[in-house]
């Protein structure tokens, strides 16, 4: 009883640590999960394969490239542009005419232009994320890592 007392507690721990990872680092469904691994009712078993799928999602999530066409508004001013989202790691538009090249700026939370510099680089990673370019190396900005809290 024992031996089998000690192995529920060791699988309990090994969920809380990754149900910690997890939450670190998707907050967006972080108040789902969190209600389920807290819930008395939920067997160990459905807490585990419901951390496991989120990681899941979060994992493909974060090393996938992605573009899209979508209405960006600023200012009142609203035009379409092609986003390129590269994983977790940095989000990006440009015009259709490739005029104008952007980053999100997480600290500032803002746009911020790249100028003629990232043009090309971009418009590279939209046509790889669309498949219509073989998949390379990639030069776009991104945030430096921030010290661990």
């Amino acid at each position: 009883m024992h031996v089998k007392a000690r192995k529920h507690e060791t699988s309990r721990l090994a969920i809380a640590a990754l149900v910690t990872a997890v939450l670190l680092a998707q907050s967006s469904c972080s108040g789902e999960l969190r209600e389920i691994m807290e819930r008395a009712d939920v067997s160990l078993s459905e807490k585990y394969r419901r951390l496991m799928e989120a990681y899941q999602i979060e994992n493909e999530f974060g090393r996938t490239i992605e573009a899209y066409r979508g209405e960006l508004d600023q200012e009142g001013d609203t035009r379409t542009v092609d986003f390129l989202r590269i994983g977790r790691v940095a989000l990006l538009y440009q015009t259709l005419d490739a005029a104008e090249t952007r980053v999100w700026g997480e600290e500032q939370k803002t746009w911020i232009d790249l100028g003629d510099d990232y043009r090309s680089p971009v418009r590279q990673g939209l046509r790889m994320a669309r498949k219509q370019i073989a998949p390379d190396l990639l030069l776009v900005p991104i945030a430096a890592a921030e010290d661990a809290k």
